[in-house]
Protein backbone atom coordinates (compact mmCIF):
# COMPACT_ATOMS: atom_id res chain seq x y z
CA UNK A 1 0.00 0.00 0.00
CA UNK A 2 1.30 3.63 -0.71
CA UNK A 3 -0.20 7.10 -0.37
CA UNK A 4 0.13 10.45 -1.63
CA UNK A 5 2.97 12.62 -0.71
CA UNK A 6 3.17 13.38 3.24
CA UNK A 7 -0.64 11.59 3.49
CA UNK A 8 -1.90 15.16 3.03
CA UNK A 9 -5.13 14.25 1.09
CA UNK A 10 -7.26 18.05 2.02
CA UNK A 11 -5.43 20.86 3.86
CA UNK A 12 -9.14 21.99 3.96
CA UNK A 13 -9.84 18.67 6.29
CA UNK A 14 -7.15 18.93 8.52
CA UNK A 15 -7.58 22.70 9.07
CA UNK A 16 -11.11 22.17 10.41
CA UNK A 17 -9.69 19.35 12.60
CA UNK A 18 -7.15 21.47 14.14
CA UNK A 19 -9.62 23.87 15.04
CA UNK A 20 -12.33 21.68 16.58
CA UNK A 21 -9.41 19.89 18.80
CA UNK A 22 -7.00 22.56 19.55
CA UNK A 23 -9.40 23.43 22.80
CA UNK A 24 -8.68 19.56 24.32
CA UNK A 25 -6.73 20.04 27.36
CA UNK A 26 -3.80 17.80 25.87
CA UNK A 27 -0.22 18.08 25.47
CA UNK A 28 2.12 15.80 24.11
CA UNK A 29 0.04 13.39 23.14
CA UNK A 30 -1.32 11.73 19.97
CA UNK A 31 -4.83 10.17 18.51
CA UNK A 32 -5.12 7.69 15.89
CA UNK A 33 -8.28 6.59 13.77
CA UNK A 34 -8.81 4.72 10.64
CA UNK A 35 -12.08 4.96 8.58
CA UNK A 36 -13.08 3.91 5.21
CA UNK A 37 -15.37 6.23 2.89
CA UNK A 38 -17.93 3.98 0.90
CA UNK A 39 -19.25 4.43 -2.64
CA UNK A 40 -21.98 6.27 -1.34
CA UNK A 41 -20.18 8.39 0.88
CA UNK A 42 -20.83 6.99 3.74
CA UNK A 43 -18.04 7.27 6.49
CA UNK A 44 -17.09 4.32 8.74
CA UNK A 45 -14.66 4.97 11.58
CA UNK A 46 -12.71 2.26 13.68
CA UNK A 47 -12.01 2.21 16.84
CA UNK A 48 -9.52 5.38 18.30
CA UNK A 49 -6.04 4.12 19.86
CA UNK A 50 -7.11 5.86 22.96
CA UNK A 51 -9.14 4.98 26.20
CA UNK A 52 -11.23 7.43 27.36
CA UNK A 53 -11.23 9.67 23.85
CA UNK A 54 -15.18 9.42 22.52
CA UNK A 55 -15.71 12.96 22.76
CA UNK A 56 -12.27 13.59 20.26
CA UNK A 57 -14.07 10.73 17.72
CA UNK A 58 -17.02 12.89 18.00
CA UNK A 59 -15.53 15.81 17.02
CA UNK A 60 -14.05 14.17 14.47
CA UNK A 61 -16.80 12.42 12.80
CA UNK A 62 -19.02 16.21 13.15
CA UNK A 63 -16.48 17.73 10.91
CA UNK A 64 -16.40 14.48 8.00
CA UNK A 65 -19.96 15.12 7.99
CA UNK A 66 -19.78 17.91 5.48
CA UNK A 67 -20.71 15.87 2.42
CA UNK A 68 -17.98 15.73 -0.20
CA UNK A 69 -14.62 16.20 1.91
CA UNK A 70 -12.74 13.10 0.39
CA UNK A 71 -13.27 10.38 -2.42
CA UNK A 72 -13.71 7.07 -1.55
CA UNK A 73 -11.24 4.67 -0.14
CA UNK A 74 -9.19 3.86 3.32
CA UNK A 75 -8.02 6.44 4.87
CA UNK A 76 -5.88 6.94 8.65
CA UNK A 77 -6.07 10.17 10.91
CA UNK A 78 -3.75 11.23 13.25
CA UNK A 79 -4.22 13.88 15.53
CA UNK A 80 -1.07 15.83 17.76
CA UNK A 81 -1.25 17.85 20.50
CA UNK A 82 1.95 19.78 20.98
CA UNK A 83 3.42 19.53 24.51
CA UNK A 84 5.06 23.14 24.56
CA UNK A 85 2.10 24.91 22.70
CA UNK A 86 -1.47 25.03 22.37
CA UNK A 87 -1.38 24.04 18.93
CA UNK A 88 -2.85 20.69 17.74
CA UNK A 89 -1.85 19.22 14.61
CA UNK A 90 -3.60 16.54 12.01
CA UNK A 91 -2.55 14.60 9.02
CA UNK A 92 -4.83 11.83 6.81
CA UNK A 93 -3.19 9.03 5.01
CA UNK A 94 -5.42 7.67 2.14
CA UNK A 95 -4.56 4.07 1.57
CA UNK A 96 -4.20 2.98 -2.57
CA UNK A 97 -3.40 0.02 -3.45
CA UNK A 98 0.46 -1.39 -5.40
CA UNK A 99 1.70 -4.75 -6.04
CA UNK A 100 4.92 -4.36 -3.62
CA UNK A 101 4.70 -5.55 0.19
CA UNK A 102 6.27 -2.90 2.66
CA UNK A 103 8.13 -4.59 5.55
CA UNK A 104 6.78 -2.14 8.65
CA UNK A 105 9.32 -3.23 10.83
CA UNK A 106 11.98 -1.09 11.70
CA UNK A 107 15.79 -2.37 12.60
CA UNK A 108 18.40 -0.67 15.08
CA UNK A 109 21.84 -0.95 15.21
CA UNK A 110 23.63 -3.39 17.60
CA UNK A 111 27.00 -5.45 17.47
CA UNK A 112 27.44 -8.31 15.08
CA UNK A 113 28.41 -10.58 17.73
CA UNK A 114 25.74 -9.46 20.62
CA UNK A 115 25.97 -7.47 23.16
CA UNK A 116 27.16 -10.46 25.46
CA UNK A 117 29.89 -10.78 23.62
CA UNK A 118 30.62 -6.97 23.02
CA UNK A 119 30.43 -6.66 26.66
CA UNK A 120 33.24 -9.44 27.17
CA UNK A 121 35.09 -8.49 24.28
CA UNK A 122 35.11 -4.63 26.09
CA UNK A 123 36.29 -6.00 29.54
CA UNK A 124 38.95 -7.97 27.63
CA UNK A 125 40.49 -4.72 26.57
CA UNK A 126 39.98 -2.92 29.94
CA UNK A 127 41.89 -6.02 31.33
CA UNK A 128 44.89 -6.13 28.87
CA UNK A 129 45.38 -2.31 28.68
CA UNK A 130 45.62 -2.00 32.56
CA UNK A 131 42.59 0.24 33.21
CA UNK A 132 41.98 1.32 36.61
CA UNK A 133 39.27 -0.06 37.76
CA UNK A 134 39.66 0.78 41.50
CA UNK A 135 39.52 4.40 40.08
CA UNK A 136 36.36 4.20 38.27
CA UNK A 137 34.43 2.29 40.93
CA UNK A 138 31.93 4.96 41.77
CA UNK A 139 32.63 6.75 38.21
CA UNK A 140 30.63 5.75 35.15
CA UNK A 141 32.26 7.10 32.05
CA UNK A 142 30.45 8.27 29.02
CA UNK A 143 30.43 6.29 26.02
CA UNK A 144 28.53 6.65 22.86
CA UNK A 145 29.04 3.98 19.03
CA UNK A 146 28.02 6.24 16.35
CA UNK A 147 27.27 3.75 13.45
CA UNK A 148 27.22 4.99 10.03
CA UNK A 149 24.51 3.48 6.88
CA UNK A 150 27.20 0.25 6.47
CA UNK A 151 27.52 -0.80 10.02
CA UNK A 152 30.62 0.46 10.66
CA UNK A 153 30.90 2.19 14.26
CA UNK A 154 33.03 5.08 15.88
CA UNK A 155 33.37 5.06 19.41
CA UNK A 156 32.97 8.56 21.44
CA UNK A 157 32.37 9.91 24.72
CA UNK A 158 34.51 10.23 28.10
CA UNK A 159 38.33 10.07 27.05
CA UNK A 160 38.81 8.30 30.67
CA UNK A 161 37.85 4.89 28.93
CA UNK A 162 38.36 5.42 25.13
CA UNK A 163 42.50 5.17 25.08
CA UNK A 164 41.60 1.37 26.48
CA UNK A 165 39.30 0.06 23.84
CA UNK A 166 40.92 -1.52 20.98
CA UNK A 167 39.36 -4.71 20.08
CA UNK A 168 36.11 -3.89 20.55
CA UNK A 169 36.09 -0.45 18.34
CA UNK A 170 36.85 -3.52 15.50
CA UNK A 171 33.45 -5.32 15.83
CA UNK A 172 31.57 -4.00 13.18
CA UNK A 173 27.67 -3.55 13.76
CA UNK A 174 24.30 -4.00 11.74
CA UNK A 175 23.12 -0.33 10.45
CA UNK A 176 19.61 0.55 11.39
CA UNK A 177 16.90 0.54 8.74
CA UNK A 178 14.60 3.43 9.87
CA UNK A 179 11.26 3.43 7.44
CA UNK A 180 12.64 1.53 4.80
CA UNK A 181 16.17 3.36 4.95
CA UNK A 182 19.51 2.82 5.90
CA UNK A 183 20.37 5.44 8.66
CA UNK A 184 23.33 6.29 11.02
CA UNK A 185 22.76 5.86 14.53
CA UNK A 186 24.05 7.21 17.98
CA UNK A 187 23.80 4.03 20.94
CA UNK A 188 24.38 5.20 24.02
CA UNK A 189 26.14 3.20 26.52
CA UNK A 190 25.69 3.62 30.35
CA UNK A 191 28.79 1.67 31.93
CA UNK A 192 27.68 0.60 35.32
CA UNK A 193 30.44 0.21 38.39
CA UNK A 194 33.34 -1.96 36.89
CA UNK A 195 34.86 -4.77 38.65
CA UNK A 196 37.37 -7.17 36.96
CA UNK A 197 35.06 -9.86 36.50
CA UNK A 198 32.47 -8.01 34.80
CA UNK A 199 31.11 -4.87 33.01
CA UNK A 200 27.46 -4.50 33.24
CA UNK A 201 26.27 -1.74 30.79
CA UNK A 202 22.94 -0.68 29.55
CA UNK A 203 22.33 0.41 25.73
CA UNK A 204 20.03 3.54 25.70
CA UNK A 205 18.82 5.46 22.59
CA UNK A 206 19.04 2.55 20.40
CA UNK A 207 15.12 2.86 19.59
CA UNK A 208 15.54 6.45 19.80
CA UNK A 209 18.48 8.25 18.14
CA UNK A 210 19.32 8.49 14.61
CA UNK A 211 22.19 11.31 13.04
CA UNK A 212 21.57 14.06 10.24
CA UNK A 213 24.27 13.58 7.62
CA UNK A 214 25.30 17.21 8.11
CA UNK A 215 27.56 18.27 10.82
CA UNK A 216 26.82 21.52 12.82
CA UNK A 217 30.25 23.15 13.87
CA UNK A 218 32.01 19.94 13.26
CA UNK A 219 29.50 18.12 15.28
CA UNK A 220 27.06 15.47 14.97
CA UNK A 221 23.70 16.24 15.21
CA UNK A 222 21.52 13.61 16.83
CA UNK A 223 17.45 13.69 16.61
CA UNK A 224 15.37 11.79 18.96
CA UNK A 225 12.85 9.77 17.76
CA UNK A 226 10.72 8.76 20.91
CA UNK A 227 9.39 9.92 24.10
CA UNK A 228 9.11 13.58 23.30
CA UNK A 229 8.47 13.33 27.60
CA UNK A 230 12.02 12.77 28.41
CA UNK A 231 14.41 15.76 27.01
CA UNK A 232 17.88 14.25 26.19
CA UNK A 233 20.82 14.95 28.00
CA UNK A 234 22.76 17.69 25.93
CA UNK A 235 24.88 20.55 25.41
CA UNK A 236 22.30 21.76 23.15
CA UNK A 237 19.61 21.08 22.29
CA UNK A 238 16.26 22.00 20.06
CA UNK A 239 13.03 20.79 19.12
CA UNK A 240 10.52 21.25 15.93
CA UNK A 241 7.19 19.81 15.50
CA UNK A 242 6.88 17.73 12.26
CA UNK A 243 3.48 18.81 10.64
CA UNK A 244 2.83 15.82 8.57
CA UNK A 245 0.13 17.65 6.51
CA UNK A 246 2.09 20.22 5.08
CA UNK A 247 5.32 17.55 5.32
CA UNK A 248 7.05 20.62 7.46
CA UNK A 249 9.03 21.24 10.66
CA UNK A 250 7.33 24.30 12.82
CA UNK A 251 7.20 25.85 15.87
CA UNK A 252 11.41 25.39 17.12
CA UNK A 253 11.56 25.75 21.05
CA UNK A 254 15.41 26.33 22.71
CA UNK A 255 15.21 23.93 25.24
CA UNK A 256 19.19 24.21 26.29
CA UNK A 257 21.89 26.01 24.85
CA UNK A 258 23.34 29.74 25.07
CA UNK A 259 20.43 31.62 22.77
CA UNK A 260 22.62 33.20 19.79
CA UNK A 261 24.40 29.54 19.36
CA UNK A 262 20.99 27.63 19.60
CA UNK A 263 19.31 30.55 16.96
CA UNK A 264 22.01 29.46 14.56
CA UNK A 265 21.66 25.93 15.22
CA UNK A 266 17.71 26.36 14.62
CA UNK A 267 18.28 28.16 11.50
CA UNK A 268 21.09 25.25 10.07
CA UNK A 269 18.24 22.61 10.68
CA UNK A 270 16.04 24.58 8.69
CA UNK A 271 18.30 24.83 5.77
CA UNK A 272 18.77 20.61 5.99
CA UNK A 273 16.13 19.33 4.97
CA UNK A 274 15.30 17.36 7.40
CA UNK A 275 12.16 15.38 5.69
CA UNK A 276 15.00 13.66 3.57
CA UNK A 277 14.41 11.27 6.52
CA UNK A 278 11.16 9.18 6.86
CA UNK A 279 9.90 9.80 10.40
CA UNK A 280 6.59 7.60 9.53
CA UNK A 281 5.61 5.14 7.07
CA UNK A 282 3.79 7.93 4.25
CA UNK A 283 0.06 5.48 4.90
CA UNK A 284 0.32 6.16 8.26
CA UNK A 285 1.54 10.15 8.35
CA UNK A 286 1.95 11.49 11.54
CA UNK A 287 3.17 14.80 13.27
CA UNK A 288 5.17 15.22 16.49
CA UNK A 289 7.64 16.77 17.98
CA UNK A 290 11.31 15.99 17.79
CA UNK A 291 14.46 16.58 19.70
CA UNK A 292 17.80 18.18 17.59
CA UNK A 293 20.89 17.82 20.39
CA UNK A 294 24.39 18.08 20.00
CA UNK A 295 27.05 16.42 22.25
CA UNK A 296 30.39 18.57 23.04
CA UNK A 297 32.62 16.21 24.68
Amino acid sequence: MNVCAFGQVSRSVTDDLNGVLKDELIRGMSYNVGFTVEDDGEIVFRNGDNQGSELILLKIQNIFKKAGLLESGMYSLNAYWDLYSTEVYTSIGRSIPSEDFPNFTNYFSYPSVGYRTFAKRLLTDLKNNDFDFNQYVVHIPKLEVYVDERGNPTFMGSNKILPYLDGVKEIPWQPTIYYGKLAKTMVSINLSPFSKDTVAFEAVGLNEVIVMDALFEQNLVKIQLNNVHQMPTANLVVSFVLNAASGRFENPMIHRGQRDKATTFIDFIDKQQPLDINFYWQEYPASGRYYFYINEF
